[in-house]
């Protein structure tokens, strides 16, 4: 509808689009209240839910003789329930506010297009629109006080719930920091509060400025009638002239009361800017406050920085090691998962031999030419005769060497032997050979141990040097 002005060259034709243009509005101001009645239902009902249940705690409280515990119970549920019924005006305080802003915001749309329009036509034609101008005028000035309240409630109940924060501090050291904190946020409260009662303040004087506006504007109306009277040739005309006199007494007397409600409305005009300054005066002083409880924080941050600055370095190094030293630990906790997972592979991957040694030393075996491998020669002991039998015969003595070995702790030495594939792959001349010899094999025993009793004999002397 806003789009249709341009278009209406005409007074007639733009008192036309306006009268569209209310019926606009008011299917805009049905609808919104509809919806925003349909959220507010909600928070009305748990209000009235959490005062009702409220009441009843407070009844059983003080009618029923009841135990400590259970008293103890029933305030806790009362305490409960207000801030729930708290939570509820709270929430019911800011949808009213959000639907006062979108009706001020179609009105303020409103009156700016028709400021504009006022600019488009002369003073005497533009008399037919002037009154719908003051109506919205009016009609701007009471949804923005509507709104302005509805921040107030709001802003009053953000400040009482900052003092119940600090009075339910306590006055120890660790809660001073926060109570500073929370009274910086009661004076930036305090003044976004004496801000909107100021705004709240300039447009009641709004409000009265178009009364009075359409008060002087009736009264001239009334001044600017013209009554013209004919000559009188009879009784009766006199007669018909005195009606006219006395409509004429009827119209003063309507001016008397426009100049005794313009008189009213001066005065309380006047009670508007009384409190104004009074109100500009309680917020130069609260800023003053303010701007010194702010220098006094500063202050006292720049002197803790001061005098503990060592202590604060000292807690930063003890941070950085403690960080340092979890790095490194995480990092040696990587390290050892890879050589976990290293091994496992290399485990998987590479052939174990396990050779079993009796307690037996075995002695050296003699050299054995190059082209041919050193085999390992392990001897188990005769089991014992469960007859009773003569021992079987003895080897022959051994050496002084193999004796002291003999003296050794008897123990069981596994040995693995781990080669990596590429090892395993070596010529059969290489791959060492491990004989086991049993019981039954006598004759092998003999011979080897004759091997081994045998002194093996000595290697050739190296040649001489030439000349």
């Amino acid at each position: 509808v806003l789009q249709q002005h341009k278009s209406a060259d005409t007074m007639v034709a733009l008192m036309k689009v306006y009268e569209e243009e209310d019926e606009a509005y008011q299917d805009l101001v049905t609808m919104a209240t509809q919806f925003y009645q349909y959220l507010l239902q909600p928070f009305r009902d748990m209000r009235e839910l959490a005062t009702l249940y409220k009441l009843e705690i407070l009844k059983s409280l003080q009618y029923d003789n009841l135990g400590p515990r259970r008293v103890a119970a029933l305030q806790k549920d009362a305490d409960e329930w207000t801030k729930r019924a708290e939570s509820a005006v709270c929430s019911i305080q800011d949808i009213t506010v959000n639907y006062f802003k979108e009706t001020v915001k179609a009105l303020a749309a409103m009156h700016k297009q028709m400021e504009q329009d006022e600019e488009r036509f002369g003073k005497t034609t533009w008399a037919s629109a002037l009154p719908r101008l003051e109506n919205l005028k009016y009609m701007l000035a009471k949804e923005t006080l509507q709104h302005l309240r509805a921040r107030e409630l709001c802003l009053k109940q953000k400040r009482t719930g900052i003092q119940k924060l600090m009075e339910n501090l306590g006055e120890q050291e660790e809660n001073l920091s926060i109570v500073e904190e929370l009274e910086i946020q009661y004076y930036e409260t305090q003044l976004e509060l004496y801000n909107v009662q100021l705004e709240l303040l300039k447009h009641e004087e709004m409000l009265l400025i178009v009364q009075l506006d359409t008060i002087k504007r009736q009264i001239k109306e009334k001044q600017d009638e013209v009554v013209y009277y004919d000559t009188c040739e009879n009784p009766e005309e006199l007669k018909v002239i005195e009606q006219s006199m006395g409509q004429h007494y009827a119209n003063l007397s309507a001016m008397t009361v426009l100049r005794q409600k313009t008189k009213q409305l001066e005065t309380k005009r006047g009670t508007v800017c009384a409190r104004r300054a009074y109100l500009r005066n309680k917020k130069d002083q609260c800023e003053a406050s303010h701007r010194q409880r702010l220098q006094q924080a500063e202050e006292s941050r720049k002197r803790f920085q001061q005098h503990h600055s060592i202590q604060i370095k000292r807690d930063k190094q003890k941070e950085e090691e403690k960080k340092k030293k979890a790095w490194i630990s995480q990092e040696r906790q990587k390290t050892l998962e890879r050589l976990k997972v290293f091994r496992e592979a290399s485990t998987l991957n590479c052939s174990t031999h396990v050779v079993l040694k009796t307690s037996r030393p075995q002695p050296r075996s003699p050299k054995l030419p190059r082209g041919i491998p050193q085999q390992a020669v392990v001897l188990s002991p005769p089991p014992a005769s469960s007859t009773g039998a003569a021992p079987a015969a003895l080897p022959p003595a051994p050496s002084p060497r193999v004796r002291a070995a003999l003296e050794q702790p008897q123990s069981i030495i596994l040995v693995e032997d781990k080669e990596p594939k590429a090892s395993c792959q070596n010529s059969p001349a290489d791959i060492p050979v491990q004989i086991f010899v049993t019981d039954g094999d006598t004759e092998e025993q003999k011979h080897n141990e004759e091997l081994m009793g045998s002194p093996c004999s000595p290697p050739p002397p190296p040649p001489p040097p030439p000349p």
